[in-house]
C-alpha cells in the first residue's frame, strides 16, 4: 500500500516538476484564491497556506497547501488545479481493492467522487477528493493524514468547503 501511495504521490510531483522546469511567466497571484479554502482546525498548529500557480502557453496549474500538526498526527492538504488534475481523475476508473493490513476505497461524500487509501501498519490515510473536471482541466483536494485512523482522516477532510473549492478551482479553468 505505501508503494501505492508513493506512486501517487511521484506522478503528482512529476507532473508539477514537468510544469515546472517548462513553466514560462506564471500567474503569480491566483493560487492565492484558493489559500484561505485551507481552514484552520481547532486544536490544531496549522503553518501558513502556501502555493504558485505556473503557466505554459494554454496551459496553467495551480495549487496551494498547508500543513497541521496535533502532537504525533499530521495533515498535509494540497489542492491542485490544472491539466495534472485530469489524470488524477481517471484513477477513479480503477478497481479498488483491499490487502490484508491496506485497503482503498472509492466511494461518493457530499457528491463528491473520493478515493481512499488507508495503510494500518503506517497509520496513514491519504484522501482525495474529485472536485471538478472539463476537457482541460480538472481539480482535486489530496490529503496526506499522518497518526489518524481512516474515520477519523475523513471526518477532517469534510471540515474543508469542497464546494467552495470546487467554485474556486472552475474559475480558474
Amino acid at each position: 500500500m505505501k508503494n501505492q501511495l508513493t506512486g501517487i504521490v511521484s506522478i503528482a510531483a512529476f507532473t508539477l516538476l514537468f510544469f515546472l522546469i517548462a513553466a514560462g511567466p506564471g500567474h503569480t497571484a491566483d493560487y492565492q484564491t484558493l489559500t484561505p479554502l485551507l481552514i484552520d482546525f481547532e486544536g490544531w498548529n496549522a503553518e501558513a497556506a502556501n502555493g504558485m500557480s505556473l503557466g505554459t502557453g494554454n496551459q496553467t496549474i495551480h495549487n496551494a497547501g498547508r500543513k497541521y500538526i496535533h502532537g504525533d498526527k499530521e495533515i498535509q492538504a494540497i489542492i491542485f488545479v490544472g491539466p495534472q488534475a485530469m489524470t488524477q481523475g481517471q484513477m477513479q476508473q480503477m478497481k479498488a481493492g483491499t490487502a490484508h493490513d491496506n485497503n482503498m476505497t472509492m466511494t461518493k461524500i457530499d457528491g463528491f467522487d473520493v478515493t481512499m487509501f488507508y495503510d494500518q501498519p503506517e497509520n496513514t490515510t491519504m484522501i482525495m477528493v474529485f472536485l471538478s473536471q472539463n476537457q482541460q482541466s480538472g481539480a482535486f483536494l489530496a490529503l496526506t493524514c499522518e497518526g489518524l485512523e481512516q474515520d477519523d482522516a475523513v471526518n477532517i477532510a469534510k471540515q474543508f468547503d469542497w464546494n467552495a473549492m470546487k467554485a474556486a478551482a472552475e474559475n480558474l479553468f
